[in-house]
């Protein structure tokens, strides 16, 4: 391969990788809307669950954003 052509591969990899984390990003704030609407749960879970939803999608969006920059 030629240089051109492994920095093109190394591109499309973190591209490809931001978008998984952004992804799952996603996916951890639709759990966490889930959780509230299912019966049943305590109050103090669900409070639980949302703050740490929304700390692991800040902490996931950002490692996208990182690997979508370098």
């Amino acid at each position: 391969m030629t240089q051109k052509e492994d920095r093109e591969k190394l591109k499309v990899s973190r591209e490809t990788m931001g978008k998984f984390f952004y992804d799952l990003a996603k996916a951890m704030v639709i759990g966490a809307i889930i959780s509230l609407f299912s019966p049943g749960q305590d109050k103090k879970y669900v409070i639980f669950m949302l703050v740490a939803g929304v700390i692991i999608t800040f902490i996931l969006a950002s490692v996208g954003n990182f690997i979508l920059k370098r």
